[in-house]
Parts: structure tokens; sequence; C-alpha cells
């Protein structure tokens, strides 16, 4: 908004105009419309993301059937010649490099394969089942439900929650440090100069200003995410123990 108001600026002095009224209001406008279509964008990038992510657990368990298999404890305690695999904890760059690399992947996924799987499953819906498959389709689908609903139940208790919690937190917070930002930075944007150099240098400055204003927001906003991870892994630890009897799924 502070940039779009120093543009208009320019321009209306430059066309002899002189109206802080049109600047006011074309300022307000710009501001609201490119803060909307940031929240659009931000939605959007987060619906791809989830999609993504499921994606690529599909991928790896197609790849890795065995993980599906279960090993009772006594089993697990057998085996000492296996050593857990770690995960290991990527920087910001590389999740980064990596994130690009899977959403190109799930995109050409989208265009090529998916189409096939589609019409698969299409004529998987036409075939006709026996009793017998139908008992054993109707129990596994109400199993299914029943995982889903407990799962979901848990994480509305806890991660859900605690993403309610962070967000009416992080909002007035990120609104008051990017306020404190413009506050200090505009005036330095808006100060006469003699120089195009000098003008350069200002806007230099408010850059500066404004990404240092910007850090504790991502503090923030890296901490609520963080918990909010914490907390759906207790929804799904939960989840488990309460499903672990396995008359459950009878």
């Amino acid at each position: 908004g502070a940039l779009f108001d120093l543009g208009l600026q320019k321009v209306l002095n430059a066309c002899k105009v002189k109206s802080a009224g049109v600047i006011s209001a074309a300022t307000k406008v710009f501001t609201v419309f490119a803060g909307l279509t940031c929240a659009i964008m931000t939605a959007q990038i987060t619906k791809q993301a989830s999609r993504v992510g499921r994606f690529k657990i599909k991928q790896e368990l197609m790849k890795h059937p065995e993980q599906l298999v279960y090993v009772d404890n006594d089993k697990a305690n057998s085996v000492g010649d296996v050593k857990p695999v770690q995960n290991k904890k990527q920087g910001m760059i590389e999740f980064f490099k990596t994130a690009w690399k899977n959403n190109k992947e799930y995109n050409n996924y989208k265009k090529n394969q998916a189409a096939t799987e589609k019409k698969f499953y299409q004529a998987i819906e036409k075939l006709e089942l026996t009793p017998e498959q139908m008992k054993d389709a109707k129990r596994l689908q109400k199993n299914a439900f029943k995982t889903f609903n407990k799962v979901d139940e848990n994480s509305q208790k806890y991660s859900e929650s605690v993403e309610a919690f962070g967000q009416s937190a992080a909002y007035p917070l990120n609104l008051i440090f990017s306020s404190i930002g413009i506050a200090i930075g505009v005036p330095l944007l808006m100060k006469k100069t003699k120089s195009g150099v000098e003008t350069m240098e200002n806007f230099a400055k408010y850059m500066l200003v404004v990404l240092l204003s910007s850090i504790p927001s991502i503090g923030i906003n890296a901490f609520i995410t963080r918990e909010q991870k914490k907390a759906s892994r207790v929804a799904d630890m939960l989840a488990i123990n309460e499903m672990n009897d396995y008359r459950w799924f009878r």
C-alpha cells in the first residue's frame, strides 16, 4: 500500500493533479485487493500442498507395501539386527526444493496416470459382487468409517483447537509487528530527496525495515505450526489407543 501510494503520487504530480482523496481511496482499494488476492493464493497453495502430501504417502505405501504389515511387540523385540530408519530433518531451502519437486510430480500424475486410474475405478464400480464379497465390503466400509470418525473426533479436540488458538493469537501479533514496520518505514519512503540515489537509499531502508518487522511473524507462525503438528500426533496416538482392541473392528 505504501509503495502504491508513493507511485500514485508521482503519477498524479506528473499530471498536475493534486487530490489527497483520490490517493487515499485508491490506496485503500489497492491494499484490500492485494490482501484478498494473497489470501486466495494462500488457500490454494494450502489445498495443493494437502493433495501433494496425500499423493506422496500413497506412492510410498505402493512402493513399500510391507509397511502395512502389522508386527506385534514380541516379534518386534526379537528382531535385533534391524535398526529403525530415522527421518532426517530438512532445512527450509531443502524443504522448498523437495516441495517443488513433489508438486511437479503430482501435476504430471494428474495429467497422465490419474485419468487412467479414474477409468479403472469407474469400471470396478460396475462389477457384480457375490453375497460374500458384499458382506466383506460392508464390514470394511463400516470399520473404515468408524476409524475415520475416531481420528476426526480426537483431531477436533487437540489439533484443530491448537490451530484455532494459534490463528486467533497470530493475527493480532502479526498486525502489531507489521504496523510497527510500516510506521518506521513509511517516513523513510515519503522523505523528500534531492537525487535518485538518495531515493533508492531510502527505498532500501524501507524494505529492510519491512523485512525485519516480518521476522517475528515468521517465528510465531513457525511455532504455531510446530505445536499443531504435535497436537495432531497426540490425536492420532489417542485414536490408536482407543481402537487398540481388535473387537472394535468386528
